[in-house]
């Protein structure tokens, strides 16, 4: 028992490196491709004209919009005919990088060379993405004037600064940031909803189990469902104020989820408490808001609410993380989103021109939750499998050794001798002095030199050849495929070492010796015919002094 649960601590603590491991792996993948973001300086002041949001008459620095606000928002700059002299080719791209915005607008010298959204009703987002115009050199005069124009509805401007340049490297500034603020967004929105359907469908061919993995993938789902908002909406049938309501009840939800799945492995219900109490707050929040301004204000008190859960979600997972490799899971997985929701707030989503945001982070940690679960739940159902399989397998060989010697018994010798064919010897070897040791040095001293015979035996017989206790001090060799010269050979070893072994016992040298009878085995003959052959011959050994082998 104790050999077992050290085994078992030993598994769960290689398995639980591993999960370390990969979480570790993570957090490094999130440091490097920082990193790598911060070393892109391929736009330099000899190839690009970079443009500050201060630069403009009005400031074009992200501004949160007050109830006294209207939706349009003008921005103008002046740049001189020297400021593209240092730039080459007949073709420039003007980059806007995170446009907090509904939609967008920009002139050149009166030239309309970007409009992205709807400027009428603003019935679009384009706050998490960017966008993009090409500025031909033939429109460049002698003072020239860049007109910016957005429509808002609870947020506009941006914190990086408007970039013009050379067509090369605009064309692969614009590549990277549709890699870093689309393409990877949508990899690992579909990352969130394939792993939420794995895990959903595993469910459903294991409901017996647990509802663990049911809540799990609808918590994976219904958060995916919030991380759309991180992609550009350039056309909405409805005002964003519901969409967004709808994206944040969606988290909302997939918080209350991931409660419901850890009560699911726990069976505490405070656990469940404060993701429901956040759930009612947003729907306060949900029904009280009438527009943007104010439930912008409101919510960013929610999101603060989001991360106290997922804290406190945390703590219960950390405080029960022996339990199982699951909860450990849990806890590197709340751990990771904690520190990520942490920046998010406090560092704001982008740490630099190129850097990966925030939530993409999120996105691939929430993704990869239930694929990482889900190994955790079939490698532990695949360890218990082996656990009961081996179990099954002692307890049959239990079944047929003896309790002593760990020689085959009786029950396992009658399954050999039915199978006995022309190319088998038997062989009975009895003890010749066993009750005279037992009356010297005890019962104890005869068990010990019971179990030295049994470990002597099988140094010399073949992986092939049986060893039985047949009872008492008489045991049984049953030597397959074997010659009956080659068995005798192999008997006449076992007798000699016998004769010439002291054997220790409590300060005592102990000496013995042993009678063997031997008889080849016939198909024709019965199992019962077999023995009493072999049988004959000890009683024949035995006659003739002890100590011999006797052949019949």
């Amino acid at each position: 028992m104790i050999r077992k649960l050290i085994s078992t601590m030993s598994v769960n603590r290689y398995h639980r490196t591993i999960y370390v491991f990969i979480y570790f792996m993570i957090i490094c993948a999130i440091l490097l491709l920082n990193i790598y973001t911060h070393q892109l300086n391929f736009l330099t002041e000899d190839n690009s004209i970079y443009i500050e949001p201060t630069a403009f008459d009005h400031d074009f620095s992200t501004y949160e919009l007050s109830k006294d606000d209207d939706n349009l928002f003008h921005y103008t700059i002046t740049l001189p005919n020297t400021a593209f002299e240092q730039l080459g080719g007949d073709l420039f791209k003007l980059v806007i990088n995170s446009v907090h915005s509904n939609a967008i607008n920009v002139r050149f010298n009166d030239q309309l060379i970007i409009s992205e959204g709807d400027m009428t009703e603003g019935f679009s987002m384009l706050r998490a993405g960017f966008v993009q115009g090409t500025i031909e050199r033939n429109l460049v005069k002698e003072t020239n004037t860049l007109h910016i124009t957005t429509y808002a509805s609870f947020r506009t401007g941006t914190f990086n600064p408007v970039i013009i340049s050379e067509s090369i490297p605009g064309n692969r500034n614009i590549g990277l940031l549709r890699l870093f603020n689309e393409r990877l967004v949508s990899l690992g929105i579909g990352l969130v909803i394939m792993s939420g359907l794995f895990s959903l469908f595993i469910y459903f061919l294991n409901r017996k189990d647990t509802t663990f993995l049911l809540w799990l993938s609808l918590g994976t789902l219904f958060t995916g469902g919030y991380l759309w908002d991180y992609l550009t909406m350039q056309h909405l049938s409805i005002d964003y104020l519901v969409i967004k309501k709808l994206f944040l009840l969606s988290l909302s939800i997939g918080i209350l989820f991931y409660g419901l799945a850890l009560y699911s492995l726990l069976k505490k219900k405070y656990i469940i408490a404060l993701p429901v109490m956040q759930l009612i707050y947003y729907l306060v929040i949900v029904i009280t808001s009438t527009n943007m301004i104010d439930f912008r204000r409101s919510y960013n008190y929610f999101f603060y609410s989001i991360i106290a859960v997922v804290l406190f979600l945390l703590i219960v997972t950390f405080k029960h993380h022996k339990l199982n490799n699951t909860v450990f899971v849990m806890s590197l997985h709340f751990s990771t989103i904690f520190t990520l929701g942490m920046l998010s707030l406090f560092k704001g989503f982008k740490l630099s021109y190129y850097s990966l945001s925030t939530p993409i982070f999120i996105i691939f940690v929430v993704g990869l939750l239930p694929l990482i679960i889900t190994y955790v739940l079939f490698l532990e159902k695949d360890i218990k499998l082996l656990e009961e399989k081996k179990l099954k397998k002692q307890a049959v060989t239990q079944a047929m050794t003896d309790g002593l010697t760990g020689a085959f018994n009786n029950y396992y010798l009658k399954q050999q001798l039915d199978q006995l064919d022309d190319h088998s010897v038997l062989a009975i070897l009895d003890l010749d002095n066993m009750k005279p040791l037992n009356d010297s040095y005890g019962h104890l001293a005869g068990d010990y030199v019971l179990c030295y015979l049994t470990d002597t035996i099988k140094q010399y017989i073949r992986e092939t050849d049986i060893l039985c206790r047949y009872g008492g001090d008489e045991f049984i060799i049953i030597f397959k495929d074997c010659t009956l010269h080659d068995a005798k050979d192999i008997a006449n070893n076992i007798r000699q070492h016998i004769k010439e072994s002291t054997i220790p016992y409590n300060g005592h040298q102990l000496t013995t010796s042993i009678s063997i009878g031997m008889c080849q085995a016939s198909g024709d003959n019965p199992a019962r015919t077999i023995i009493e052959c072999a049988d004959k011959a000890l009683y024949k050994a035995k006659q003739m002094g002890k100590n011999r082998i006797a052949i019949n």
